[in-house]
């Protein structure tokens, strides 16, 4: 697991999170250099404007749990109904 950016089918950047696709096994520093430099590829070389930080914003949007919707495999998901939202009226 991990993050990548990928620009016509070159992979341009990457951070790898082989522990259950979100943890790393390197010290933190290692981690904290590899997201920098992952999030400066993604904005110069991909044109990325989400600010601050693109990847943590990214990374809570499939979370079922913060705070009233999340995005799942299963569909998007209400927090507050305990259940799938119908997204076709």
């Amino acid at each position: 697991g991990g993050l990548i950016a990928v620009d016509k089918g070159e992979i341009i950047g990457k951070v790898e999170l082989p522990i259950a696709g979100i943890i790393s096994g390197e010290p933190y520093k290692i981690v904290s250099e590899n997201l920098e430099k992952f999030e400066k590829v993604i904005k110069e070389k991909l044109g990325c404007k989400v600010h601050p930080a693109p990847i943590f914003q990214l990374s809570v949007v499939p979370l079922p749990n913060i705070p009233f919707f999340g995005l799942t495999d299963k569909g998007l998901f209400s927090v507050r109904d305990f259940g799938f939202v119908d997204i076709f009226v």
